[in-house]
């Protein structure tokens, strides 16, 4: 970390500079505080105007305060940034997602595969994927990464596939360890992110549904937090369910579970983040649309 540059002062430009992150708080500072980072600030007088902040590869901010773009900051802090990741010896950049990320890559308000854009905001355009764009970065995915969200309060009445005797309830902190198997089987990245014992006491803002069989086995689940992305807005993530059971409703009618729970615990909205392609069909179906694209930027680094 940069001695003249605070944590406080980074996270407060990355507020002004990306006002459509859910990024909560703990996380963003944790972040930005990492002591590998490199950090290029430029200040006007006292005040931190912009930053470029690198992770050995990984770009995980570019932010310029509106008052100043257009100026050729962006482009000069780029260039410093790329400059110490190649004498690093790193072979490649990325921006966004690294050891940890702030937003997963360039948010922009286009799809790259003909994707939704009926629901991204008005002032998220793709002008920032055009300036990395025209600087030599390419979306490196085969598929469209996004943000999802929900308005609870238009939410209408949501179709629920047959429950063919699978039970949706909050699991217990006898259930997970069954639970964790069950996840593990459907996608092993997801499973660590079950293990806390506090997911499943019942009284935190952070929960997890699981899907029952008949006989109780477990089949499934997904994670609910309730204001951890901010204040009124609930969120949900980590949907996995055994593959011999997939494509029945299971997924779905655990998605639909969540976004009750959030709308029953007073919660606005809700979000969904850094998924892709394919999936948009699955939250759809519990009233999630595209709230943000990403150019997923990357650059080989000459040598």
């Amino acid at each position: 970390m940069t001695a003249s540059v605070s944590t406080q002062e980074l996270a407060a430009l990355f507020r002004r500079c990306f006002p459509y992150s859910y990024r909560n708080e703990g996380t963003l500072r944790e972040v930005l505080a990492a002591p590998e980072n490199r950090v290029f600030p430029h200040r006007v007088g006292d005040d931190l105007a912009a930053a470029a902040v690198l992770q050995r590869g990984t770009l995980l901010m570019l932010a310029v305060d509106a008052a100043y773009r257009r100026q050729g900051l962006g482009g000069a802090l780029l260039q410093q940034a790329e400059e110490a990741a190649r004498a690093a010896g790193e072979r490649k950049i990325t921006v966004g997602v690294g050891a940890g990320y702030l937003t997963p890559g360039v948010p922009t308000g286009k799809s790259y595969f003909g994707g939704d854009e009926s629901h991204i905001p008005p002032g998220l355009t793709d002008e920032a994927a055009q300036f990395f764009a025209k600087r030599g970065y390419r979306h490196g995915e085969d598929c469209d990464i996004f943000d999802m969200a929900v308005e609870l309060s238009d939410l209408p009445p949501l179709v629920k596939p047959p429950e063919k005797g699978v039970h949706i309830c909050w699991a217990r902190p006898e259930e997970r360890d069954s639970l964790c198997a069950a996840v593990g089987a459907a996608e092993p990245n997801f499973e660590k992110y079950y293990r806390n014992p506090a997911l499943y006491a019942g009284t935190g803002p952070e929960r997890v549904l699981i899907a029952l069989s008949p006989e109780g086995e477990a089949l499934g689940g997904l994670r609910v937090s309730f204001g951890v992305e901010g204040e009124g807005v609930g969120s949900l993530g980590c949907t996995a369910v055994r593959p011999e059971i997939q494509r029945q409703g299971v997924a779905t009618r655990l998605c639909i579970a969540a976004v009750e729970a959030m709308r029953d615990a007073g919660m606005r909205r809700g979000f969904l983040g850094f998924t892709y392609s394919g999936l948009e069909r699955l939250y759809g179906r519990a009233g999630f649309s595209p709230c943000a694209y990403y150019m997923m930027a990357q650059k080989e680094l000459a040598g």
